[in-house]
């Protein structure tokens, strides 16, 4: 990877860091599929990122990069790459308060997606179209109250 990218690297992974923490709420109605946008990042960047991963993708029809990761593998993966090995979960700060807020990645045998992809995304005015990369990060969020031991 090239040395000028290293700086704004860790600022988007930062970025996706704390954006991904707001999503993981504390409110039980608020669990589901989550994605993050990131506007105006580089095709580059991307590809350079995660093409050495086995689930890169390239879906010509749709002009969209992928890359899946699933399972606790898939976990300890992007917890590798965020620079953060609790990157999946988020504690509510009272300790009297037991709820944990986390990435779905794997439940019992069932395994579930964690998908990072960057698609070309026009915008159109009146007398011109603007092309923009934007990242993407989807995923599944559970939140649910700890039992004391």
């Amino acid at each position: 990877m090239d040395f000028y990218w290293v700086l704004p690297l860790k600022k988007i992974l930062r970025n996706i860091e704390v954006l991904l923490k707001k999503t993981l709420s504390f409110d039980i109605k608020k669990t589901g599929q989550k994605i993050i946008f990131i506007e105006t990042f580089p095709k580059r960047l991307f590809v350079n990122f995660f093409c050495r991963e086995k689930t890169f993708r390239y879906k010509s029809y749709y002009k969209i990069y992928s890359c899946t990761f699933s399972g606790w593998d898939g976990c300890k993966k992007i917890g590798e790459i965020l620079d953060k090995p609790d990157w999946y979960e988020r504690r509510h700060p009272d300790p009297n308060l037991l709820t944990i807020s986390y990435v779905l990645m794997q439940e019992q045998e069932t395994k579930y997606e964690v998908i990072f992809g960057w698609k070309l995304k026009n915008y159109i005015d009146t007398d011109e179209t603007l092309y923009v990369g934007n990242l993407f990060f989807k995923y599944q969020v559970v939140t649910k109250d700890v039992k004391r031991d």
